[in-house]
């Protein structure tokens, strides 16, 4: 009976420290969309993280052009009202942190392929499930390439179009547009939202079909929880589905400040120390697993993760 409630004690008190520290993370990441909406706001100042930045600049400026020239007769609209939205659109904190996501994850694949020789377009896995019997995963697979191929491509001229948005992010840019219209002389274009809702398809973007793709393998999936395998587009992925995380906390946490976090989100996906630390060599990152991390229980880091105030939410400035 004293070796069980020893070992309790020992598991309460590393489960408090883990909530303790991954509290304080969340803390420092949520203080990060705040500053980048500043920064983005207010083209005059200091970039902070120079690439990371610039690209979200140009991916705000690449969408704000594209709803002021879309819609029924739209006219051509002027770098100053391309400017003028994009800052309106960075007052959302959900949609700054989905840039600040779709920019860390170009520039994670640039790195890897550089660092590690990954194929940011076809992983190990995709070059795999295309040549794949199974006829509708290496159909998915091959359009998740095709999508792969042109996410990468865009990311390198800091573009990205307004259909490849997740639904909920569609309808936050849609409603932040046509909220900056009612303060402008010129309107957006008659007819715009019924025409790009028109077109909008969720199942065909790069997120819905990474979702699609990993539920077709199912059980048959371990390897998507392997970076090196997977690539950084299906990793994250099949982190968020497995952890009920938003994707773009865990694209997020490959950031060395946000170490514990993906810890924490493999250890709940059932993967085991000796791979988890592997995973962050790969990535060229470091992480220090606490003693007792291995035995601890796979849903008790589950319940971590949930149970932070970031964990059922996108990260958003309130």
């Amino acid at each position: 009976m004293r070796r069980e409630g020893s070992e309790t004690e020992l598991t309460e008190a590393l489960e408090a420290s883990l909530r303790a520290d991954l509290a304080g993370d969340d803390r420092a990441l949520s203080g990060v969309v705040p500053v980048l909406s500043h920064v983005l706001a207010n083209p005059g100042e200091p970039m902070v993280s120079d690439d990371i930045v610039a690209r979200m600049r140009g991916l705000m400026a690449n969408v704000a052009q594209q709803l002021l020239a879309s819609g029924d007769n739209a006219d051509a609209p002027s770098p100053d009202e391309i400017t003028s939205l994009s800052v309106a659109l960075v007052r959302n904190g959900s949609v700054v942190t989905h840039f600040y996501a779709l920019a860390f994850e170009g520039v994670l694949s640039e790195q890897l392929a550089q660092s590690q020789g990954l194929d940011p377009v076809m992983s190990p896995l995709i070059r795999e499930l295309i040549g794949s019997k199974d006829k509708p995963v290496a159909e998915m697979a091959m359009a998740l390439m095709a999508s792969q191929a042109r996410f990468i491509e865009s990311q390198k001229r800091s573009h990205i179009s307004l259909f490849e948005l997740p639904p909920e992010l569609f309808d936050d840019v849609l409603a932040s547009a046509k909220a900056w219209a009612k303060q402008q002389i010129r309107p957006l274009a008659k007819g715009l939202d019924a025409q790009l809702r028109a077109q909008y398809d969720e199942g065909a973007t790069r997120v819905g079909l990474l979702s699609r793709l990993i539920n077709l393998l199912g059980a048959s999936g371990e390897l998507v929880c392997e970076m090196e395998t997977a690539g950084p587009a299906v990793f994250c992925s099949a982190i968020a589905g497995e952890t009920r995380q938003p994707r773009e906390l865990i694209v997020l946490s490959c950031q060395p400040q946000q170490s514990l976090r993906l810890a924490l989100a493999l250890k709940a996906c059932g993967i085991s120390s000796e791979s988890i630390v592997r995973q962050f060599e790969f990535i060229g990152s470091e992480v220090a697993l606490p003693a007792g991390f291995e035995e601890w229980d796979n849903d008790s880091a589950a319940d971590v993760l949930i149970g932070s105030p970031l964990g059922a939410k996108v990260v958003s400035n309130g």
